[in-house]
């Protein structure tokens, strides 16, 4: 009978510390958010940049010196993006494995429950 009641015991703390993991993980799924929201408004900027240089250098009328500095500085954006890219594409990864991370969690909270029920 004893036995009974440090399991039940043992398995509440388990629970509470499950849903503790879950809080956890919602909290750093936010900030990844946050995080990939900056670095998307800064793929943006960079888009824009990038969209006037071209226009720049559609221009007739536009030295061959100052044609040749556009061209440079558009390579360097273009590089820029694909960083800026691949970064979105990681923390997309990071979201969507802590978005998995919790509903794991949230599963085996269920399944703690149910347990605990059964006791």
């Amino acid at each position: 009978m004893f036995e009974k009641y440090k399991e039940k015991k043992h398995f509440k703390k388990v629970k509470k510390y499950v849903q503790e993991q879950i809080w956890n993980g919602q909290f750093a799924r936010e900030k990844f958010r946050a995080v990939r929201e900056r670095v998307r408004q800064n793929y943006d900027l960079t888009m824009e940049g990038l969209r006037g240089l071209k226009d720049g250098l559609a221009k007739p009328d536009i030295a061959e010196a100052a044609k040749t500095e556009l061209e440079a500085r558009q390579a360097e954006l273009g590089t820029q993006l694909e960083e800026v890219k691949k970064n979105l594409a990681e923390w997309d990864a990071k979201i969507e494995a802590k978005a998995n991370e919790v509903a794991g969690g949230r599963a085996e909270l269920q399944m703690l429950t149910q347990y605990l029920k059964n006791l």
